[in-house]
């Protein structure tokens, strides 16, 4: 260990110490103003924003500022209007009908039309679009001669040129035709794979696009730097009067969270949710943060995936003595609050979720008996038998890797697994756990999309959501009752029934193992107090298309005076608390 790293290491302990600043301003209650710049930091990188492929939570805050869709979530969870202006559903529960709103422009100034839409589905659905979770939609009208193709009496496979069940019936008006009901439709409408795209789109995915990102959204996308940081700037054009606010926004990537802190409080970032553990609790405690802070709902859940496809995770009993082996108690005690031991995927903000279900445990007899009977038997006496070889646990930059991981490797060492560690940033980790036969397990960690346990289940461990790259399905996990189960659900409209079904699911997921299923997560999030209209929702992550700034309140940067304190805490680690 070098002088320097010990240096940084006191410092970062002092820090860890230090009494945290006071928010910068005053809450006053005043009309909302247009103008301003919002920053805001994340310790990720960006890896695309394409909505045909883009499906991971640090691009689900730009897509949902960059696009708009034809129906979105309010604050209270109902599916509301957005592009459209009205929107009907058959009595039959088979075709939904939109009347678009007259007058909306895309980012390049061309006026949406209801043409702009069906390419736009097409384009997300067409067989040589990576799209990770075409599943979704499979329900259209079509959708299998279109995305799947059907051979010919010649045995050739023949694709359909359209979508069958996306019809245009006039300049601002399309339906979309279901083949039987499906009671996940509706909120899988509000992703961004269904968003309307400007024409240099095509009708075919390309790569390359997602780099221009140009939808209908309230903001247009600026500059793209990657790995620093992301410009936005308000579309002029955009369909609802008077908005955005901002006049725009910065989205610095890759910040660890303790710059994050100390540019929080010098007012360089204008929201954290970004929280090492220590400022996490300090922010808590402090009666000048508590009328800015919010917590987000616990509607993320994470894990360890476990690659069915490869050794020694191809078989259940190896799978079920890892999932038996894990302490997540242990595991979620290290963030107490943010973190919440669970044993089953659905997550409590979404409906769906039960609390009396009883899935994986802890025990690690019972997981020594598994490895007995997967031929692997382990004495933890003499350290003897298990997998003779290491297993490579993959994951992203932050506290999943660096506090999970460790833990993880202590507690399999106990049944003679003997897991590597290896962290990569969010689109190295993303790239490899995504791509068929390369990672043997790793941070499994899924964060909702829309309120409904299908998103829990389909876009993760679903057969239909395993591609050789791009694959959702990172455990390549594939069973043919819980697929059955899937399809089945999307069709039921019975709640009772629908439920009954995703306790199946569970079930399945609980004996089978392709995740051990570990915690809930949720965030807390701050604002200072000249940032108005910040709102926490169960739909919807950092979103900020609705923030205005009060310019009088929210002084300019300055690196020196009371803003500084942070900076200042690196020279003088015992200063004003």
């Amino acid at each position: 260990m070098t002088r320097p790293y010990l240096l940084a290491l006191a410092c970062t302990i002092s820090l860890g110490c230090e009494g945290i600043a006071g928010p910068i301003g005053a809450r006053r209650e005043i009309a909302p103003e247009r103008g301003g710049t919002m920053q805001l930091g994340t310790f990720s990188d960006l890896r695309n924003l394409d909505p045909a492929l883009a499906f991971d939570t640090i691009a689900q805050s730009f897509e949902q500022l960059l696009y708009a869709k034809l129906v979105d979530y309010d604050h209270e969870g109902n599916i509301v209007p957005m592009l459209a202006e009205r929107f009907e559903v058959s009595p039959d529960g088979k075709r939904y009908s939109f009347k678009l709103h007259e007058g909306i422009l895309f980012h390049d100034g061309t006026e949406l039309t209801a043409d702009d839409v069906q390419r736009s589905i097409e384009r997300t659905l067409d067989p040589e679009t990576p799209c990770p979770a075409p599943s979704f939609y499979a329900g259209i009208a079509g959708y299998t001669e279109f995305h799947d193709g059907k051979k010919d009496a010649a045995g050739k496979v023949v694709f359909a040129p359209h979508l069958a069940g996306v019809v245009v019936d006039g300049r601002y008006a399309l339906h979309i035709d279901l083949a039987a009901p499906d009671a996940t439709f509706l909120p899988a409408a509000t992703l961004p794979f269904l968003a309307p795209l400007c024409k240099s789109a095509g009708r075919k995915y390309a790569r390359e696009w997602g780099n221009k990102a140009c939808g209908a959204g309230p903001f247009r996308l600026l500059d793209w730097q990657s790995a620093r940081e992301v410009t936005l700037v308000r579309h002029e054009g955009y369909f609802r009067p008077g908005q955005p606010y901002l006049d725009k926004i910065r989205w610095f990537l890759l910040m660890p969270a303790l710059s994050q802190r100390f540019k929080f409080e010098r007012g360089e970032l204008d929201h954290i949710s970004e929280l090492t553990i220590p400022d996490l609790v300090s922010y808590r405690a402090d009666p000048r943060w508590k009328p800015f802070g919010q917590w987000e709902p616990a509607k993320a859940v994470q894990g360890v995936f476990l690659n069915n496809e490869m050794e020694p995770f191809d078989n259940v009993e190896v799978r079920r003595a890892f999932a038996a082996a894990v302490d997540w108690e242990q595991i979620a005690s290290t963030r107490p609050e943010q973190f919440i031991a669970t044993s089953q995927m659905v997550p409590p903000a979404v409906p769906g979720h039960d609390p009396s279900f009883q899935g994986q445990k802890h025990d690690v007899a019972a997981a020594l008996e598994h490895m007995k009977n997967a031929g692997l038997a382990f004495d933890p006496v003499t350290r003897t038998g298990g997998y003779p070889l290491p297993v490579r646990y993959v994951g992203p930059d932050g506290a999943a890797t660096e506090i999970v991981a460790p833990l993880l490797q202590q507690q399999l060492s106990k049944i003679g697994i003997r897991i590597e560690i290896k962290q990569l940033s969010w689109p190295s980790f993303l790239a490899q756990t995504e791509q068929r036969k390369t990672v043997q397990l790793g941070y499994g960690g899924w964060s909702m999309d829309f309120p409904d346990p299908s998103d829990f289940f389909e876009p993760i461990l679903s057969s239909d959501n395993i591609q050789d790259e791009e694959s959702q399905n990172a455990a390549f996990f594939s069973n043919l009752e819980l697929d059955a189960l899937l399809k089945k659900a999307h069709n039921e409209i019975d709640v009772g029934a629908r439920s009954a079904m995703y306790r199946r699911c569970e079930e399945i997921v609980r004996d089978q193992a392709p995740w051990a299923i570990g915690m809930d997560q949720r965030s807390f999030e701050l604002v200072q107090p000249y940032v108005h209209g910040y709102v926490v929702d169960k739909a919807h992550v950092v979103d900020v298309r609705e923030v205005w700034l009060d310019s009088k309140e929210r002084p300019r940067s300055s690196f020196f005076g009371r803003r500084s304190e942070g900076m200042l805490a690196l020279i003088r680690p015992w200063g004003k608390r």
